[in-house]
C-alpha cells in the first residue's frame, strides 16, 4: 500500500482486514498449544530464555507507552515522508519506548505487585492454586 503506483482494490483489502486478525489469533493459539505440549524444541527454548522473560516483564508497559509516543511523533510531523520499510524500524522511537517501559515497570508495576502481596498476604501463585 505504501508503494508508488498502488491502486486500491476494495475486496482484497476488506478480506485482509477481516481475516488477518482471525488467522493471527489461530496462529498464536496453535503456537501456544505446541509450546505447552512440548512439540517445539526451539519454541520452548525461546520461551524459557532470559531475553523472552525480560520482554515478558515489560510487555504491559510497552503496550501502554507505545501509542502515546507514536501519536506524539505523528502529531509533530510537519511533512509527509517517502515510505520505506526502514520507517517501521525508527530506532530513536523504539529506544524511547523501551526506556520508558523499563522505567514504568521498575517504578510502578513491580512496587504495586509487592503492595498487592503485602495487602493480601498471599502470593499470586498461591491464589492461582485455590
Amino acid at each position: 500500500m505504501g508503494l508508488e503506483g498502488y491502486q486500491y482494490e476494495h475486496f482484497p483489502a476488506a478480506m485482509f482486514a477481516a481475516l488477518s486478525p482471525i488467522f493471527w489469533g489461530l496462529f498464536m493459539c496453535l503456537s501456544h498449544w505446541a509450546i505447552c505440549n512440548d512439540y517445539t524444541g526451539v519454541g520452548t527454548a525461546f520461551v524459557e530464555s532470559r531475553t523472552f522473560k525480560f520482554f515478558n516483564k515489560i510487555a504491559y508497559a510497552v503496550y501502554l507507552t507505545q501509542f502515546p509516543i507514536f501519536f506524539y511523533n505523528v502529531g509533530v510531523q510537519r511533512h509527509a515522508e517517502f515510505y520505506t520499510p526502514l520507517l517501521l524500524m525508527h530506532v530513536p522511537e523504539m529506544l524511547v519506548i523501551l526506556l520508558v517501559s523499563i522505567l514504568a515497570t521498575v517504578t510502578i508495576e513491580m512496587p504495586f505487585n509487592q503492595v498487592y502481596r503485602i495487602y493480601f498476604g498471599k502470593s499470586q501463585t498461591k491464589l492461582k492454586d485455590k
